[in-house]
């Protein structure tokens, strides 16, 4: 995972499933920023997955914005995604 914001954090991490070859990670983010990134229209969020440490275009396996009611809940510390993935033999 990588986040680029100084201020937004990952709270939790956790395994929802590992079966056949397909793993769901489902993380909780939260903003420790005084700014209200909800109605900071110059700020660009996103949130990613990767497969290695080092962050390579291949290791991604997604990458998203945060826009919408999700600053909001970034805002309010109750920010969760989720993301599945194949694991790699």
């Amino acid at each position: 995972m990588n986040l680029d914001i100084p201020d937004t954090r990952i709270a939790k991490v956790g395994l929802v499933s590992d079966e056949q070859g397909r793993r769901i990670i489902q993380l909780t983010l939260n903003s420790l920023s005084d700014i209200n990134l909800e109605n900071s229209s110059n700020q660009k969020i996103y949130v990613g997955l990767y497969t290695s440490p080092e962050f390579l275009d291949e290791s991604i396996v997604r990458v998203e914005e945060i826009t919408g009611s999700d600053l909001e809940l970034l805002d309010e510390e109750a920010l969760t995604k989720r993301f599945t993935y194949a694991v790699p033999y």
